[in-house]
């Protein structure tokens, strides 16, 4: 069977190698709307494993890149739409570019082959298209640092269709054989808000643990006693988001949550109300670090002037190159008026803030800096705060997600941690 997946992104290319893995013939396609398919796909090599399943799809004869303004759409069974929806400049989802290729793709499919959309939407999208029956929503649960895990190996595999009573094509039930997870068939307006509500979810998850955390903070208890305390709550579970932090990040969760807030103009203002309050609460996590900067410049009199601030970690998360809704960047743009260091392992150099500097090594950052702030875990981080022989006794660390352990934090003048009120001294 041959599949066509259009979108040169990270969740195509993750899907690309997911199906050529199960013996199907694959072709990711850029769409007309994209620049040419050679571009550099190798920047998404910080999600593990997926350089090389590209490269083993590719030399097993699985995985092939083409252009979509050359190939004849009558050649496959099954077409799939892994476009990224796009974000303004103000972080709310703009669907026209998907409506586009949506358009153009039905306007070549002259056999009604299955088209499958996996981008993010907000329910009545599938519907406005007048599509019809060979449009299917597949809910994709995508996690980066373990985006090839969870494509392989869903819990689930959720469908949503024109009518919740459809049946599944053939084709698609070819495919769905595949894999081993239970399959979930609804309606389109139920699939898509089923993806919003998997992120709403999460969102609420990791904005308590940050309440919680902060709690913890000021009354001098310790998260991570709580946090396996509600791992062994079945209830919650040892897979809820209870890692403390600056916040949800990235593209993906906010995208929804903004989608919600888009779908609360035509509902009660008593619920905008709610979601308005957890935007903003979301929105003012990264000012933990700001607090913490204040407590070192109140209880030790550090001119604030002269103390030179390291940042340890740029991107969002560990496992990616991506910034988007970074605390880094959200922290430095708050603070405008004091000029940041920082080090990244997957950031160069970040031109549109003009009061970071970036360091090419982790040593330089630790020689300049008088207060470093941990705000992504990458190991090559941890493991130099852990072993290097550097002399930190007149630094002081902020660690935002609690990532360091006791023997290390002695090595500082004093610390904060998110989440931990007791003090090792």
């Amino acid at each position: 069977m041959k599949i066509l997946v259009v979108g040169f992104t990270h969740l195509g290319l993750v899907y690309s190698t997911c199906f050529a893995s199960k013996g199907f013939e694959v072709s990711l396609a850029a769409s007309r709307f994209e620049e040419k398919v050679d571009r550099e796909y190798l920047s998404l090599r910080a999600e593990p494993f997926l350089h090389e399943n590209i490269m083993k799809a590719k030399n097993e004869g699985n995985l092939a890149f083409v252009d979509i303004g050359e190939i004849q759409l009558d050649d496959f069974n099954l077409i799939f739409v892994a476009e990224d929806t796009q974000l303004d400049p103000s972080g709310f989802p703009l669907h026209s570019e998907i409506s586009t290729i949506l358009s153009y793709i039905d306007s070549k499919n002259l056999k009604d082959l299955p088209i499958i959309l996996m981008s993010q939407v907000y329910p009545g999208f599938c519907r406005s298209t007048k599509m019809g029956n060979n449009l299917i929503y597949w809910v994709e649960t995508l996690v980066f640092g373990r985006a090839i895990e969870r494509a392989t190996k869903p819990e689930q595999i959720v469908l949503g269709f024109q009518d919740s009573e459809f049946i599944v094509p053939d084709a698609v039930m070819k495919l769905l054989k595949s894999f081993s997870s239970p399959i979930n068939v609804m309606s389109w307006e139920s699939a898509e808000l089923t993806k919003i509500a998997f992120n709403f979810m999460l969102s609420l998850s990791v904005l308590g643990a940050n309440f919680l955390a902060t709690v913890a903070e000021h009354s001098h208890a310790d998260w991570t006693d709580v946090r396996k305390a509600l791992q062994l709550d079945s209830r919650i579970g040892r897979s809820a988001y209870l890692n403390p932090g600056l916040g949800i990040s990235g593209g993906n969760l906010p995208r929804d949550l903004n989608t919600l807030k888009i779908m609360m103009l035509t509902m009660p203002s008593s619920h905008a109300t709610f979601l308005e309050e957890i935007i903003a609460y979301n929105d003012s996590q990264f000012l933990w670090v700001r607090d913490c900067i204040e407590i070192f410049k109140s209880d030790y009199g550090l001119p604030l002037k002269n103390t030179t601030f390291g940042i340890l970690g740029l991107t969002y998360k560990a496992g990616t190159s991506s910034t988007l809704n970074s605390p880094a960047i959200k922290l430095a743009k708050f603070m405008s008026h004091i000029n940041f260091l920082a080090f990244d392992p997957e950031v160069e150099d970040v031109a549109s803030v003009p009061n970071i500097e970036t360091c090419t090594h982790i040593v330089e950052l630790f020689e300049r800096s008088d207060i470093l702030i941990l705000l992504t875990p990458w190991q090559e981080i941890i493991e130099q705060l852990i072993n290097s022989e550097f002399d930190f006794k007149s630094k002081f660390l902020v660690d935002a997600g609690a990532w360091i352990e006791t023997d290390t934090l002695k090595k500082f003048r004093d610390f904060k941690q998110r989440g931990k009120g007791l003090r090792v001294k």
